[in-house]
């Protein structure tokens, strides 16, 4: 209804304003800073579904999103939790990128009776 797409439109609105601000207090110093943080998450969440999706029939969209969503969060919120528990820092591409590859192999194997069954209903109907 009207109302309700108003209502999510309004509310994405508010979480980018509000995902901005987080990342606007992020203490980049320098514009290289937050272009390598950009381009991470980017390369994190897209690439390795890329690269599976190219060399592998078998991922399906579930281990894509899963793929997207792990490599998006885990290059966004690596640097905070490397220092801390490791004592030292590793480029968040690193686990970032294995990560997501890894969550979209699991994923998609878990999931590919259910995408296949989808499929067999979405061509009945």
């Amino acid at each position: 209804s009207p109302k309700e797409l108003l209502f999510v439109s309004r509310l994405g609105l508010v979480l980018t304003a509000l995902i901005s601000l987080i990342i606007a207090y992020n203490k980049s110093t320098t514009v290289l800073d937050a272009v390598r943080y950009a381009w991470a998450g980017l390369g994190c969440s897209f690439g390795p579904l890329m690269l599976t999706s190219l060399y592998s029939k078998s991922v399906n969209r579930f281990g894509a999103i899963a793929g997207i969503l792990t490599g998006g969060i885990i290059a966004a919120t690596w640097q905070t939790f490397s220092k801390h528990y490791l004592g030292f820092e590793i480029p968040s591409e690193v686990p970032a990128f294995t990560i997501s590859l890894l969550s979209i192999y699991l994923v998609s194997k878990w999931t590919r009776w259910t995408d296949r069954k989808a499929n067999e209903v979405k061509n009945v109907a």
